[in-house]
């Protein structure tokens, strides 16, 4: 029997199968078994579907509050991921730099030429477009047509001569390779403003867009979307609708084919907009959010399934307008406001997994070690077992060690 994934309780009269694992410091004696180096756990998780990231199935995103804080940086900044720094720019017109590295945050002395924030953004190479946006709360002034690229390199803010086609604010955008697209958006910050259903292209090597406007559109109009790129499709999620309000839909964008379709699957409750949004392999992590009130869940969306739901874990505030990045095994959620009052928050909180205290995780792969898991009435199930885990499956410390017995002896793995 081949399984992707699941979980076995090891609640006393409840199984109707048999474990064949043991557990100690003792070798057993029976020889059919996997031998887990470790005291007997509640739970065991057992998983193939991500062992490249050890993550999927049986773990538990957890939160960590990192200190120092961004500071006042305000709602709706544009970010970007430059090896292992995140850069928080606008909002205001400061530019902050967090090092994931050594957990330390400071501002840069280049400025945005404006205060600016609902800007579409993405990042090539070491550089960051800034596409749009609008001056933020307490400041007057229209929608921005222009383009803002930032050099993390030298650290310098340029203007582009090229402009946005249409004047817009709340679109949203990702890059694939050297192109970036751009989704919707609205023509100011009026929620009865006109909305947009275009879909921009826009090559970096040139700095110039490419292609007509109007060739392909976005099956609805919309504002405020999160979007994340998944593979070579971008996903666009939630976002405000207009004639309909806060929409709970999903998209996928097709590059190649430049064509954008609905999916069947939706946001779960609540329906959101004004979202953050991360990808992990192949998985998108869709933060916060406003519908009648500030939102501090986050949604998991399975791009390989087209499937989403809702983690019992939250963010530690309620939260719209913030920025979501992942580096490495690890989700970074910075800045936004939680409450109506714009109370801006300059925190940063890093998210990675864990398995729950007490519970074990099994991650097999083609290239684990054959070893009979689990017997039921009527069938055996065998996996090729790869990684052991308690604690953060990311953490090469909290790996335990296992074995099989073959050719005569006992052999160990994951030391």
């Amino acid at each position: 029997m081949d399984v992707n994934s699941f979980l076995i309780g090891l609640t006393k009269g409840r199984a109707s199968g048999r474990l064949n694992i043991a557990y100690g410091d003792t070798a057993p004696e029976d020889t059919t078994k996997l031998w887990v180096k470790t005291d007997r756990p509640s739970a065991v998780h057992i998983t193939n579907e991500l062992p490249d990231r050890v993550v999927g199935q049986g773990s538990e995103l957890i939160s960590t509050t990192i200190s120092p804080r961004l500071g006042s940086q305000p709602i709706q900044p544009a970010c970007g991921v430059v090896g292992n720094k995140i850069y928080v720019l606008g909002g205001y017109t400061e530019i902050k730099c967090f090092d994931t590295e050594i957990n330390a945050v400071s501002t840069l002395s280049a400025t945005l030429p404006e205060r600016r924030c609902a800007m579409a953004y993405a990042t090539v190479g070491n550089k960051i477009y800034m596409f749009g946006g609008y001056p933020n709360t307490g400041a007057t002034g229209t929608t921005y047509n222009t383009i803002l690229r930032f050099d993390a390199d030298t650290g310098t803010v340029e203007k582009l001569t090229t402009v946005v086609p249409v004047t817009m604010m709340d679109m949203t955008a990702q890059a694939v390779g050297t192109k970036i697209y751009i989704f919707g958006g609205r023509e100011s910050a009026s929620n009865s403003s006109v909305h947009s259903n275009l879909i921009l292209r826009f090559d970096t090597e040139t700095e110039e867009f490419f292609g007509d406007v109007y060739e392909s559109l976005l099956p609805i109009q919309v504002a405020s979307m999160a979007s994340a790129l998944v593979g070579n499709k971008i996903y666009l999620f939630g976002g405000y609708e207009k004639g309909v309000g806060t929409s709970k839909k999903i998209m996928e964008y097709d590059p190649e084919t430049h064509k954008a379709r609905l999916l069947e699957t939706t946001l779960p409750y609540p329906t959101q907009h004004a979202l953050a949004a991360t990808a992990y392999g192949n998985e998108v992590y869709i933060i916060g959010g406003y519908d009648n009130g500030y939102s501090s869940t986050i949604r998991r969306f399975f791009a390989h399934t087209e499937r989403c739901e809702l983690l019992s874990t939250y963010a530690a505030f309620a939260i719209h307008k913030g920025v979501a990045a992942t580096i490495g095994d690890y989700i970074y959620i910075l800045g936004g406001s939680r409450n109506t009052s714009n109370d801006y928050i300059g925190q940063i909180y890093k998210y990675g997994y864990t398995v729950p205290q007490g519970e074990l995780l099994l991650v097999i792969s083609t290239s684990g070690h054959v070893v009979k898991l689990l017997e039921t009435p009527g069938a055996t199930v065998s996996g090729r077992v790869w990684k052991v885990y308690r604690g953060d499956p990311n953490d090469a410390s909290e790996r335990v060690v296992f074995a099989t017995y073959r050719n005569g002896a006992w052999t160990e793995y994951n030391a």
